[in-house]
């Protein structure tokens, strides 16, 4: 990824696969290699019981189910191209940049990466990215970032300008204190399937761990400081998507 920035200069690292991401500025990698819990990587896409359980670092989520939900095998989880521009100048598109204004008046800019590099004659494969605005979340702006065969989200603080990724889109608790981020690719996958907890931290969100799972959760919201509602998304044996409410209680 090239993150170029207009008045002040903000460094960013070149990612040459999503599912290997860092973010040297505030981002502190969590380990999960060696845990247990209830829900293994071989499990159905149902949940199986009442109270089941995942670990996520130090932190423990129960997955309680809910009912089905009816969806059309045309799901294609939160990813849209199609970019939608608040009406604010402090965001704008130029070109290729889609341009951020801080609180202090000073520029970020994301610029896109063609596929085609016409200085070199050939293909960009491993650094083509095309950056688009997702939503406003409390201190930070969500921009998803489409690569040649996978997406990842790009939250940038208004503050500072600093950035750091995430697998996909998330959502902050109340307290501001957590952010939950969930990724859907079960039928390619092209892109880490499954689900992040971050924590913050004096100098900004820290990842707490990353789990890639063979089921999802989209449509996330926090209904209190300690649980999350979503519907619960796997695929079949027909390969069909079948979605359940579901409640993660975050302890």
């Amino acid at each position: 990824m090239r993150i170029s920035v207009i008045t002040c200069i903000l460094v960013a690292g070149t990612f040459m696969a999503c599912t290997d991401q860092t973010d040297e500025k505030q981002m502190e990698g969590g380990s999960d290699a060696n845990i247990s819990d209830s829900l293994s990587m071989n499990d159905s896409t149902n949940v199986a019981t009442n109270s089941d359980t995942l670990h996520l670092g130090s932190y423990v989520l129960e997955l309680h189910s809910g009912g089905p939900v009816k969806i059309s095998k045309t799901y294609d989880g939160e990813w849209s191209a199609d970019e939608k521009l608040p009406h604010t100048p402090r965001i704008r598109r130029t070109g290729d940049s889609l341009i951020l204004t801080l609180n202090n008046g000073k520029t970020v800019s994301l610029v896109n990466i063609p596929f085609w590099d016409d200085a070199e004659g050939n293909h960009n494969m491993d650094e083509t990215v095309n950056y688009a605005y997702f939503r406003d979340i409390g201190n930070y702006w969500e921009v998803q970032a489409f690569c040649y065969e996978c997406n990842y989200m790009v939250f940038v603080n208004k503050e500072t300008g600093k950035t750091f990724t995430t697998i996909g889109p998330g959502v902050i608790s109340p307290s501001g204190n957590l952010l939950f981020c969930a990724n859907i690719d079960l039928e390619a996958g092209f892109s880490l399937n499954g689900i992040e907890l971050y924590r913050k931290e004096s100098q900004g969100y820290s990842l707490v761990a990353t789990r890639e799972l063979p089921w999802s959760i989209h449509q996330l919201r926090w209904k209190n400081d300690s649980t999350i509602a979503g519907q619960r998304v796997g695929l079949t044996e027909d390969m069909d998507f079948e979605l359940f409410e579901v409640e993660l209680r975050v302890r």
